[in-house]
Order: C-alpha cells, then sequence, then structure tokens
C-alpha cells in the first residue's frame, strides 16, 4: 500500500525541483520554449464534434493548414513536415499533435506500434514502456496522441508511466517549466540533439 502522504511531499519536491531547473536554466541564459510558443493561445472549446477546416490534399499528402492559433511558421500557417508532424523553430524535433493531420501511412505504422496495447486493457508495465519509448522516438509526440494511441487515459498514464520516465531522464519533456500542461508532449532523450536542453 502507497503512503499518500509520502506519495504527496514527493510530487510537491518533485515540483519544486521542476521549477529550480526552470529558473537555473533562465539565470544561465537558456531559453525556455512553452506551449504556446509552439502551438499558440488555447483556444475555447466550443464543441467535441468541431473541427478547424484544413488545406488537405486528397491524396494523403498534407503540406499546410491554416490556423490561427500556430505560430510555428509563417502568421496563422501551420509547417508541417512530410508526415503531418508540427515543425516549429522553437523545438529540435517534429511534434505529433493531432493524428488526424497525420499521412495515412504514418498514423497506421504508429497504431501499428501501439497495437498490443490497443488490444490489452492490462499490459505488463515493462512492455508499454518499450511501446511509449518506440513513438517517442525521433519526434515529440503529445500527451493527447500518446494516450489515443495507446487506448489509455490521459492523467493516468501521464502520473503512472510518463512521470516516471522523464524522471529516469528516457524521455525528455518539450516544455520542462510547465510539466503537467495539457498540451506537454514527450520525445526520448536520445532523440534530441547534443545540444538541446534535456
Amino acid at each position: 500500500m502507497v503512503d499518500t502522504e509520502s506519495f504527496e511531499k514527493f510530487e510537491h519536491i518533485g515540483a519544486m525541483l521542476s521549477k529550480i531547473l526552470f529558473f537555473s536554466d533562465l539565470l544561465a541564459g537558456v531559453p525556455l520554449t512553452r506551449p504556446e510558443d509552439v502551438f499558440g493561445p488555447a483556444l475555447p472549446i466550443l464543441s467535441t464534434s468541431h473541427s478547424t477546416p484544413s488545406m488537405s490534399h486528397s491524396d494523403g499528402t498534407i503540406s499546410h493548414s491554416h490556423s490561427e492559433s500556430t505560430p510555428s511558421g509563417e502568421e496563422g500557417i501551420e509547417e508541417r513536415d512530410a508526415d503531418g508532424c508540427l515543425c516549429s523553430t522553437k523545438l529540435p524535433l517534429p511534434v505529433i499533435d493531432d493524428l488526424t493531420k497525420l499521412t495515412p501511412s504514418f498514423r497506421e505504422s504508429l497504431e501499428r506500434i501501439a497495437q498490443e496495447p490497443r488490444a490489452k486493457p492490462r499490459l505488463n508495465p515493462d512492455a508499454l514502456d518499450a511501446i511509449l519509448m518506440e513513438l517517442c522516438k525521433g519526434r515529440y509526440i503529445t500527451l493527447r496522441c500518446l494516450a489515443e494511441l495507446v487506448a489509455r487515459q490521459s492523467n493516468p498514464l501521464r502520473n503512472n508511466y510518463l512521470t516516471r520516465m522523464v524522471r529516469d531522464r528516457s524521455l525528455s519533456l518539450a516544455f520542462p517549466a510547465t510539466p503537467k500542461h495539457e498540451r506537454q508532449a514527450y520525445c526520448t532523450t536520445a532523440s534530441l540533439p547534443p545540444e538541446s536542453p534535456r
């Protein structure tokens, strides 16, 4: 049985350490990227069935789509790579932020990686760790997209897996100053260029 008081103290210490690291990076002159720098300001959610129109091509290729909330490229235009990942000059790797904007073949490859947790509600934690590492290799992927791919709820996935994997440095945060931000994204630490903050 887990001692909840000790767990709460541990979480508090982790939050304090995160803030210390944030301010030490600021003092060292390392600019930290915020989610708003990549995705733009959070927009109010009007309806879960509402979708933003995009400039996707019928042949499955995606070049860019219009969006008022993404400052990653030109004003109002999202820059996306050949797979449909968001590209930002603020981050060293592309970001999977919306599974619907990925090319069908790339999305299918991610779903194949996540096939086992999608089929099994209970999975060996080491097996899920390995799958999460594979999904986060070479790119950032948002918590929402990870949760959808592995068919898990976002908060338990973050609390039971991702936080531990960040703590042991197998995964890195896109936005270390706001570890619990709803648009947080994760990548394998080994994927980051050597000069990137870890």
